[in-house]
């Protein structure tokens, strides 16, 4: 297996893999874990968290409140309300003819639609579409009470920043939520921002300093 801070090194870029010693020593302590998900991950991750109370601290690696949020936000406004009704009432034929007609114009929704279709080992696009809504954390956004960092990227061409509202309102209940959007003057703005990966790194070991700084003193009290 090859982990991150050796691709890093593989890639010669050292900085990277400087940073992924650096956060190495903040995600295991003694008694506390701390989680990071990336891309669908970032929806991952504050599941997992919401069962295990020893998950202290959740890394959101990309806004991702509900897959099928996600997906229909590359659909036009017009379409997504009608695809949910058909959802709703498991209209199959419908939709199928809906989407493959879009996949036949627009080759990244194509590639979209038969990627997910192979990784959920579904037979048609109603049948994938239908499995997203299974993929979401707002309804268990109120379980969670850990610390909580969300980022998201200014330019992502698959998630829209505008759904970062969606997930910090289904988290009423986090000890302390911290948003920061990265930007493509950053060069981070794409997904995952994956333009530049030691900016991400640095925020969330900053973050991490400054959460162990908070609790430390919160014992000396």
């Amino acid at each position: 297996m090859i982990r991150l801070g050796d691709a890093a090194l593989t890639e010669g870029r050292t900085e990277n893999a400087i940073g992924y010693y650096r956060m190495s020593k903040f995600f295991i302590g003694e008694s506390a874990v701390t989680i990071m998900g990336a891309s669908l991950g970032g929806m991952l991750a504050p599941r997992v968290a919401a069962f295990e109370q020893r998950i202290h601290r959740v890394v959101g690696w990309s806004v991702f409140p509900n897959f099928l949020y996600v997906a229909l936000s590359i659909m036009p406004k017009a379409m997504r309300g009608p695809i949910r009704f058909l959802l709703n009432h498991n209209l199959r034929q419908p939709i199928n003819a809906v989407l493959k007609k879009k996949m036949a114009r627009e080759p990244i929704l194509d590639w979209g639609i038969r990627h997910g279709m192979f990784a959920y080992d579904v037979p048609d696009p109603f049948g994938y579409i239908k499995k997203l809504d299974d993929y979401e954390m707002t309804d268990i956004g109120p379980r969670l009470t850990q610390d909580m960092l969300v980022i998201g990227a200014e330019k992502d061409h698959f998630i829209p920043k505008e759904l970062y509202a969606m997930e910090l309102d289904a988290l009423p209940n986090v000890r302390s939520l911290t948003f920061r959007l990265m930007t493509e003057r950053e060069d981070a703005g794409g997904h995952c921002n994956v333009g530049n990966p030691k900016l991400v790194l640095d925020t969330v070991a900053d973050w991490l300093t400054a959460l162990n700084r908070r609790d430390s003193a919160d014992e000396t009290k």
